[in-house]
């Protein structure tokens, strides 16, 4: 494990594998060690960088967890690490860090993955309907069983268990940091992006992917869209791509098939 000292913060960081960068960013419920299942699949073509967001795991920062600081900070570890060119993968709140940095500096980056996020595709009104949700579940941790199905522990004890162990190295989530989260805004690109973009959703998550389909070419922070078509569970909007794909151990599998299907986007 390294560390990245930052302004206000101690990010913690880990990094495998030889060959073009890789940078995955976790979501709310999980830290660096989320990435348990991807890393030793991409690893062996790519250099993959996991890490601890401000706030989350190990890492730290003076202020407390605050939404803002994630682009910037994601930024900060790019130069830190003296990367110029990489590949950005962002799972939920993850999606704010990735997105938000590669917005910042397109020309840094060659694709973007954003797995089950709302970065950059909520509005006003989606906005106030999550920070209601928000207020009327109180403040709790934010467990592993908030993101399984309703029968995963039954089906598969011993990773619930592990989900269950990771998220307990996070602080509690408040209320404060939530609303912050669904309310920060991403400035919106003024030309395509020149990096490759796709979304991926899981296949029991029905609700995101009718989010993303309905809400991407109205908000065009997450990918300057056009008008596409439909094949199946596979939406195309030139160098937008949505895939739903079950979640299985063969996840890399999925992803590199995912890689593959943005190269080609971006060319289209």
């Amino acid at each position: 494990m390294a560390i990245a000292e930052l302004p206000g913060a101690r990010l913690h960081y880990d990094v495998y594998g030889e060959g073009p960068w890789l940078v995955f960013a976790h979501g709310a419920g999980g830290n660096r060690l989320s990435w348990w299942q991807q890393i030793p699949h991409f690893a062996a073509r790519f250099r993959c960088v996991v890490y601890d967001q401000p706030g989350w795991g190990a890492s730290t920062c003076d202020d407390g967890p605050d939404p803002r600081r994630f682009a910037p900070d994601l930024t900060a570890l790019l130069d830190h690490l003296a990367i110029t060119r990489v590949a950005l993968v962002g799972q939920s709140m993850g999606g704010w860090a990735v997105l938000g940095c590669a917005l910042a500096a397109p020309e840094r980056v060659t694709h973007v993955v954003l797995a089950s996020t709302l970065a950059g595709l909520l509005d006003e009104t989606t906005s106030t309907q999550l920070s209601q949700v928000i207020d009327a579940s109180a403040e709790r941790p934010l467990d592993a069983h908030a993101a399984l199905a309703a029968d995963f522990p039954q089906r598969d004890p011993a990773r619930t268990f592990l989900f269950e162990r990771i998220a307990a190295m996070n602080p509690p989530l408040s209320a404060a940091f939530l609303h912050a989260l669904v309310r920060l805004r991403l400035a919106p690109p003024t030309a395509p992006p020149p990096f490759a973009t796709a979304f991926v959703a899981g296949d029991r998550d029905p609700t995101y992917s009718f989010i993303v389909l309905s809400t991407s070419r109205a908000e065009p922070t997450a990918a300057r869209c056009r008008a596409g078509r439909a094949r199946g569970k596979e939406w195309d909007w030139g160098n937008l791509r949505l895939t739903t794909q079950r979640a299985t151990a063969r996840t890399g599998a999925s992803c590199e098939r995912d890689e593959a299907r943005g190269s080609r986007a971006a060319q289209a």
